[in-house]
């Protein structure tokens, strides 16, 4: 299922459709909350929307991903 939602967010990203890439990052950061890669991928979406706030706290989360032992 998360493949679906990766495609989604390629295509997105190559047509430049921020919006369509936020949502279906939101999907990948429920399904693989393990991966900061999202996380971090959702910050770079959030700053290019002109949302600052919402950027530096994905890039935050994405910083201080901790691995489950």
């Amino acid at each position: 299922m998360s493949k679906n939602y990766w495609e989604v967010y390629f295509n997105a990203i190559k047509q430049q459709d921020w919006e369509q890439a936020k949502t279906s990052l939101q999907h990948l950061n429920n399904i693989e909350a393990e991966n900061p890669q999202v996380k971090l991928k959702l910050g770079d979406i959030y700053q290019r929307m002109g949302k600052t706030a919402n950027a530096i706290s994905a890039y935050h989360e994405s910083a201080c991903f901790k691995k489950a032992a």
